[in-house]
């Protein structure tokens, strides 16, 4: 499962690790079963400031974890794909932590407390996907300002569901919870089998959209039964869009799955003195 690694300014550990962000984490024996190579993994930045004052907690940024090396008590790890959000993801949406294990406790600061955590794949996929970009041309990528993000992506379920209800008028349309895993709408009939659709939406005049492992894996799983459907040109005065739709697995031979940010940083990058539990 996916990790959170915690990158704080300071917190109550006498311990000072010496990290660079996006290349290289370090981390005390307890945390090297959970390290792995391969392990994807978002940044979680806590509330307390080496000032002194406090912020709010956000998540920075995903990766991989790469190779692992032991220098005495201490482990350190180098972070691959390294991808920052652009603006970073706040810890709550609304008044639910985005960390589902943290809304059963009676304590919740002490969930936060660990420097490692296990983070289910929803939720992991739920957070990358909030902090997403916009990639608006072959060769040129901008970010899209977050309320006309949201705003695009409910016209494209709007435009989803009155297509769905217009194709399937004898079965059951049913629109699933924003954070649902792997799909948008099911479509329910006694006589059939049950239908799974992903709906995307961009104002970008290509089909061009974003994707979580999560929702590809479940693609696969699913692929007798699954659908995709973009919306792309979605023009939010007009309320329309151009639907473009893909019947089954969400794979290499039907679209072109690359990494389109890159992660950037000066050639004298400076080592931060952070400070884990």
């Amino acid at each position: 499962m996916p990790l959170v690694l915690t990158q704080n300014e300071v917190n109550l550990s006498e311990h000072e690790y010496s990290d660079t962000l996006g290349a290289v984490y370090q981390f005390p024996n307890k945390y090297k079963n959970l390290i792995r190579p391969g392990v994807p993994f978002i940044y979680y930045r806590g509330r307390r400031r080496a000032s002194g004052a406090t912020q709010v907690p956000v998540y920075l940024g995903s990766g991989i974890i790469g190779s692992i090396s032991q220098t005495g008590d201490r482990y350190s790890c180098t972070i691959t794909n390294y991808q920052p959000f652009e603006i970073p993801v706040e810890f709550k949406e609304g008044r639910t932590y985005r960390e589902p294990e943290a809304n059963n406790r009676k304590s919740v600061g002490f969930y936060f407390q660990p420097g490692v955590r296990v983070i289910d794949q929803n939720s992991f996929d739920d957070i990358c996907r909030s902090g997403q970009y916009f990639h608006v041309a072959s060769t040129a990528y901008v970010y899209a300002d977050p309320a006309a993000t949201i705003a695009v992506d409910q016209l494209a379920m709007s435009l989803a569901v009155e297509e769905a209800c217009r194709r399937f008028p004898n079965s059951l349309v049913e629109r699933m919870p924003h954070n649902n895993p792997g799909f948008d709408i099911q479509i329910q009939n006694d006589a059939e089998p049950t239908l799974y659709i992903e709906v995307k939406g961009t104002r970008a005049p290509e089909p061009q959209f974003f994707v979580t492992a999560g929702e590809i894996s479940f693609s696969r799983t699913h692929s007798s039964h699954y659908s995709i459907w973009i919306f792309h040109s979605i023009n939010l005065d007009t309320r329309d869009g151009i639907l473009v739709e893909h019947a089954g697995e969400l794979g290499d031979d039907s679209f072109d799955l690359q990494p389109t940010q890159f992660f950037g940083k000066p050639r004298s990058s400076q080592k931060l003195s952070v400070h884990r539990r």
